[in-house]
């Protein structure tokens, strides 16, 4: 007889959750990336504005010209500090799916550590029965050969 781990199920369904937990986790994480590939765009285009401005400010540039840049820098400062925030939201759901994926995966590797035991005790079990049944077939043999006769 074969061993059957009466658990089966529930190791299925905890590595079905630590699955489930894992692509969340990437879900997270490549929002991440996409929101710090964006802070670094703002941060381009926030450089790049003020290279500009100091060129303009070189060759001299009219008032209204000069509002417009610093209106357009202004603009960048602030969406570069409401991208920082976003990431910082974000790294916290990627740490928060980091820890769910942990806890899912210790909860599966309890099941399969039960598993393993209880096939170890099987297999034990299953060598004992064997033994006990060879030790048998011996003393039937050898009362069969009778005394002083070699039993084949």
């Amino acid at each position: 007889m074969a061993f059957r781990f009466r658990l089966e199920t529930l190791l299925r369904y905890r590595q079905d959750l630590e699955d489930a937990a894992e692509r969340e986790l990437g879900r997270q994480a490549h929002i991440l990336t996409g929101l710090q590939e964006e802070l670094a765009a703002i941060g381009r285009r926030l450089a790049t504005l003020r290279q500009e401005l100091e060129i303009q400010q070189a060759e001299g540039m009219a008032v209204v010209r000069l509002r417009l840049y610093l209106h357009g820098i202004s603009h960048f400062e602030r969406l570069r500090g409401e991208q920082e925030t976003r990431i910082q939201v974000q790294a916290h759901a990627v740490d928060k799916a980091r820890a769910d994926l942990v806890r899912r995966r210790q909860e599966r590797q309890i099941v399969e550590r039960l598993r393993e035991r209880q096939a170890e005790r099987y297999l034990l079990e299953e060598r004992r029965h064997q033994d006990r049944q060879a030790d048998a077939m011996a003393v039937l043999r050898f009362r069969h050969a009778g005394p002083g006769e070699v039993s084949p």
